[in-house]
């Protein structure tokens, strides 16, 4: 199954860990499926290092394209039927990727699956298994940070609203089905890959958790060269953007009226206890989400007139609505 697998790995000046990955993939794989490293530092070393992989592409970037932009660039080189996102910060001892491929070939209906990811560290726990939506529009990630200690539970496949572009498989012709575009360019980082599900999901098709063979992810090697505040702001940002584009009008009048609630709390929270890196990260939301106002437009439009499931119908399949507790604890 894996000659008709192509791997997207977007780096930025991740050496190591990026060898650490590659190497990895070729013992757990035997033969390297298609591999694209996108390169978002244009950097030599990184070139060098990808030349010593068989069946390995290397995409420099001319800018930081961030996750979503580079995704995006590698994406045209990918000639296989089957595309995999994964992250340059992964190890792969045994290879989950078969068995991702062989659920969507059983499975008509879903379009996107993710499988399991474990965090060497935090304690070897685990990472997300898919994300449900809640009333407030901040995500249920389940089981993330906590053991594997039910595997039978925890592991079985279900249908969930988003899962982790760390490790998220679909077929190309899922592209099809939402406008041609996986990513949208001015996201960066962060959300991208829920805003694509969410698309899925109106597109008329499901995504879905499968539990796998376990990848380890180092998490956070990339985010961690970023500003916290810039990281923050473009998160909120690319969320108004996904929310205003894809629900409908039962939807927006829904969540978005607790969306907006619950960051005012934070961010009288943050002034209150004098964390003014989050401060200024909400003064730097709306001129970002501003900037989108014309492609906003577009999407929306594109969107509402082909979707195939209203808000309404798709909230009774993937919302949650956990307790107080869980929003004060985020």
């Amino acid at each position: 199954m894996l000659d008709r697998l192509s791997i997207i790995i977007v780096t930025y000046n991740s050496g190591e860990i990026l060898r650490q990955c590659l190497n990895s993939l070729k013992h757990s794989c035997g033969v390297l499926p298609e591999i694209i490293v996108v390169d978002n530092a244009n950097d030599s070393a990184t070139k060098l290092l990808v030349a010593e992989y068989a069946n390995t592409k290397y995409v420099a970037a001319k800018e930081n394209l961030g996750f979503a932009g580079g995704n995006n660039l590698g994406l045209p080189y990918c000639t296989r039927d089957y595309i995999l996102l994964l992250n340059d910060d992964t190890i792969i001892d045994e290879e989950p990727f078969s068995d991702l491929i062989k659920y969507l070939q059983e499975h008509s209906e879903v379009g996107v699956v993710q499988g399991t990811m474990l965090l060497p560290n935090c304690e070897n726990t685990l990472d997300s298994c898919g994300s449900f939506l809640t009333p407030f529009g901040v995500h249920y990630f389940r089981y993330f940070l906590e053991p594997l200690n039910n595997p039978e539970e925890q592991l079985k496949a279900l249908p969930v609203f988003s899962v982790k572009g760390a490790l998220m498989l679909f077929h190309r012709e899922i592209l099809q089905k939402v406008n041609g575009v996986l990513f949208y360019d001015n996201f960066k980082n962060y959300y991208e890959e829920i805003d694509f599900c969410h698309r899925v999901w109106l597109a008329g098709r499901e995504v879905h958790f499968v539990g796998t063979k376990p990848i380890k992810h180092l998490m956070g090697q990339t985010s961690r060269k970023f500003a916290q505040s810039e990281i923050w702001s473009q998160y909120i940002a690319n969320i108004l953007f996904s929310f205003n584009t894809l629900f409908d009008n039962y939807g927006r009048w829904y969540i978005l009226p607790r969306f907006y609630l619950i960051n005012l709390a934070n961010f009288l929270r943050s002034i209150v206890c004098f964390k003014w890196g989050m401060v200024s990260a909400y003064f730097k939301v709306f001129p970002k989400y501003k900037k989108t106002a014309a492609l906003r437009k577009k999407v929306r439009k594109q969107i509402q007139s082909a979707r195939v499931i209203s808000d309404r119908e798709l909230f009774k399949k993937i919302m949650v609505k956990p307790s107080l507790r869980f929003y004060f604890k985020h």
